[in-house]
């Protein structure tokens, strides 16, 4: 069975104590939203003329009312994205900035690892800001110990391939000493290169899964939401 993911999945970034965003921050954040509405009108199915009478923002909200809704790509929409993220620039995670995944079920927060995995953090922010998890299924659940995310192939036209989806590349390791312990977020080892993590798949521990230590690269700790990430586990 799919557990639907729902429509949102986004970055909240908070500055402290400063009124105004340093320029080349608000150059990245353009960026982003630029990716993300090419993304999206993708997903969507939007005719080009409508797409650029259209905000970033309006997109958004009609896909909130339900106005519009994510369709299932073929493997031309899923190779125009990987072409889009390809030129895309990562930008290091800073340290006031949580992910959040919103579900049917609820919402989940958590924060990075950006010093020990900045690589994994940086990739991560860049597809969730791009809008490349936008609308995809969860796709894989071991009860109550393991809940796995990431794979754009979850939303295309076959059967029996939800694992295979990529954004066309993979990340080195950053493997580090932090142990996989309950909401520790950790990226899927890649199936074909042995030495990498996988490119956008990644899981949440449900409990305490240290025979994953040293194996995996932990990047994130979820803070908010373990309650919805057991709803969805068990």
């Amino acid at each position: 069975m799919k557990w639907k993911y729902f429509f949102l999945f986004s970055f909240l970034i908070f500055i402290s104590n400063c009124s105004e965003k340093h320029p080349t921050y608000r150059a990245a954040e353009n960026e982003f939203q630029e990716l993300q509405k090419e993304i999206l009108s993708t997903k969507l199915g939007l005719d080009s003329t409508v797409a650029a009478n259209l905000t970033l923002d309006e997109i958004n909200n009609r896909i909130d009312k339900g106005d519009f809704r994510f369709r299932t790509l073929n493997v031309k929409d899923i190779r125009y994205i990987h072409r889009l993220i390809a030129f895309a620039k990562l930008v290091p995670v800073t340290t006031s900035e949580v992910a959040v995944i919103e579900t049917e079920f609820g919402s989940i927060v958590f924060r990075f690892y950006s010093s020990l995995a900045p690589g994994h953090c940086a990739n991560f922010k860049l597809l969730a800001n791009s809008g490349y998890f936008d609308g995809i299924f969860i796709h894989k659940i071991i009860p109550g110990k393991v809940v796995y995310i990431g794979s754009i192939t979850t939303i295309d036209f076959f059967a029996g391939n939800d694992e295979d989806g990529t954004p066309g590349y993979n990340q080195k390791l950053e493997l580090n000493n932090v142990p996989f312990k309950r909401g520790v977020v950790g990226m899927v080892r890649s199936k074909r290169q042995s030495l990498s993590s996988h490119g956008s798949q990644f899981f949440i521990v449900l409990k305490n899964s240290f025979e994953f230590n040293n194996k995996f690269t932990p990047f994130g700790e979820v803070i908010k939401g373990m309650n919805v990430l057991d709803k969805i586990g068990n």
